[in-house]
């Protein structure tokens, strides 16, 4: 004779603190419980570490982006001082391709050319 099994899953009630069995017809048995095509354990935990992947591979682009840009804003004072070295000892040089390094001094202090 086949046993009809209900499906052992929690189901939260209408208040934090309250929950109560499923109750639904079991579908599926995993390690002696019964669980039914929502509650069952295996789809679950899969579902979730998809949820969890998507989410860490998003978290991990972010920081790399968090990363490049701090990256680049530590090294504009290197690159400010750079420019101003050589505005400072070569004028001349900086007259060729349109003045650019004065141009970026500029741009990089909010000053009008």
């Amino acid at each position: 004779m086949n046993t009809l099994h209900k499906c052992c899953g929690r189901v939260s009630g209408g208040s934090f603190y309250t929950s109560s069995l499923c109750g639904r017809n079991a579908k599926f048995e995993r390690d002696g419980k019964h669980f039914c095509g929502t509650h069952d354990p295996v789809p679950k935990q899969a579902k979730a570490e998809a949820k969890y992947l998507a989410w860490r591979a998003e978290s991990d682009a972010k920081r790399a982006a968090q990363l490049e840009t701090q990256r680049r804003v530590d090294l504009f004072p290197v690159l400010l001082e750079a420019l101003r070295d050589i505005a400072k000892n070569d004028p001349h040089r900086l007259m060729t391709s349109g003045d650019i390094a004065r141009e970026a001094i500029a741009k990089a202090t909010g000053e009008a050319l």
